[in-house]
């Protein structure tokens, strides 16, 4: 897990009044303060419950093809090669299977295993966040000194066997804290909390827009 800091000053926007303002508002509404001027290019959402950022790319489901063959699968889709017959049994070996079996259909459980890390990693909403903000210049109001205010986590599957990538955040103020730098950035991307009233997500953003 990647953390960096926020803190206070640098000649950014986020001043000691702002703070200020920051603190009070999340003290009296529990809500994060997200100042930001006109419609957004792009949202993210923020679910206060997790503490998690969500990207608004649609999720349509997970899609599961169930007559891959191994060496389809090896080849094609994982898109492994191999220059002579020693490198093929060795990577077949790491796939648990022989040669003999390459031409075997898969098994439809375990191709759907590798469909679900293959979504949480790479098109989920809260993937689709960590491949936005990972490279972004955080400046040098970013740099984790003693008087940092807040926190930005960026997860890569942090344990053996976890599918998660995604950004979550310390606390509410560290959000607050995140929009005022995405503002500084002139990204254009605007920081909203999910909505708890069953309204979907585009639905929000075509009311606010």
């Amino acid at each position: 897990m990647d953390r960096k800091t926020f803190i206070i000053g640098a000649g950014g926007l986020l001043t000691w009044p702002l703070w200020n303002k920051i603190e009070l508002f999340t003290a009296q509404y529990t809500k994060p303060l997200l100042p930001f001027d006109g419609p957004p290019d792009t949202v993210i959402w923020f679910d206060p419950d997790s503490l998690t950022l969500l990207s608004d790319i649609p999720v349509d489901g997970i899609e599961v093809v169930t007559d891959y063959t191994w060496e389809y699968y090896i080849t094609e889709y994982n898109l492994e090669t191999w220059e002579n017959r020693r490198e093929m049994l060795e990577i077949l070996e790491a796939y648990g299977i022989t040669e003999k079996q390459l031409d075997d259909v898969i098994d439809a459980d375990l191709l759907y295993e590798h469909a679900v890390e293959q979504f949480c990693m790479h098109d989920s909403p809260t993937a689709g966040v960590f491949f936005m903000l990972q490279d972004l210049d955080l400046g040098p109001a970013l740099t984790g000194q003693k008087n940092s205010r807040g926190e930005i986590c960026f997860h890569d599957g942090d344990t053996p066997g976890s599918s998660f990538r995604g950004v979550t955040v310390r606390d509410l103020n560290s959000v607050s804290l995140l929009q005022v730098r995405l503002n500084e950035l002139e990204t254009g991307w605007q920081i909203m909390e999910l909505p708890a009233d069953g309204k979907s997500r585009s639905e929000i953003v075509e009311i606010t827009m």
